[in-house]
């Protein structure tokens, strides 16, 4: 839980931009060379209980999760090892000691980098969210335009052919909607010692799509390019 604690507290207080979507915040220490890094441990990963009845989790979220993050750091010359099973956690989120874990924050920006033990880290995935939102659409009336082509006669007498917009009001019944969803953070760990060497929270939306396949393929894309490297 004091994990959970710190990357909380590093989440609210060191957020830089990753990319110009305002939905990617994350936090990397800057006294780590993450170039060094050539294993990540999975150890955890938390998916939340949703209480929100037109949502529904992904059945097999944390499978797809291993399954996109090992072919993306894969593809970083980083290897996923695995140490645990699907589970699904509801998470207490703690406050109380916030602000004591932010104060064990190290900001020393010039510090010489710290290099890991045998270039390996530990990796916590929260999923806040990853699967589908339904929506009702009601039963309504839509305007459709159409061109109509009509004849008339211009001023010399000819007669010519001329279009214009028509509209019509069309019944259209009840539909279901659904709009994939995911959200999820990842926290790195420098074993040795338990610091937050890494964080990034990724929250996308597709509307009118169930399949989440490929936002969670970026997701985990962007999060290889992060941790293997500095910037």
């Amino acid at each position: 839980m004091n994990k959970l604690i710190l990357s909380l507290a590093m989440s609210l207080v060191m957020l830089f931009p990753l990319s110009a979507s305002a939905e990617k915040t994350g936090w990397k220490n800057p006294l780590y060379d993450f170039t060094t890094i050539r294993t990540i441990k999975l150890t955890a990963i938390d998916v939340e209980q949703n209480y929100d009845e037109s949502f529904s989790n992904d059945d097999y979220a944390t499978e797809k999760i291993v399954g996109y993050l090992q072919k993306a750091l894969g593809e970083k010359n980083i290897k996923l090892d695995v140490q645990i099973e699907s589970n699904l956690t509801t998470l207490k989120k703690e406050t109380d000691n916030l602000h004591a874990a932010m104060n064990e924050i190290s900001t020393k920006q010039n510090a010489p980098k710290e290099y890991l033990d045998n270039g390996v880290v530990e990796l916590h995935i929260t999923s806040k969210r990853l699967g589908y939102r339904t929506r009702i659409i009601p039963a309504h009336q839509e305007a459709r335009t159409r061109i109509v082509e009509f004849k008339e006669r211009d001023n010399r007498g000819y007669e010519v052919t001329k279009e214009r917009p028509v509209t019509d009001y069309v019944f259209v019944p009840e539909t279901t909607e659904f709009d994939g969803m995911a959200d999820l953070t990842f926290t790195v760990y420098d074993p040795v010692d338990n610091r937050v060497m890494f964080n990034i929270n990724d929250n996308r939306e597709r509307r009118g799509d169930s399949d989440i396949s490929g936002m969670l393929q970026r997701i985990c894309n962007l999060f290889a390019k992060q941790i293997s490297r500095n910037k």
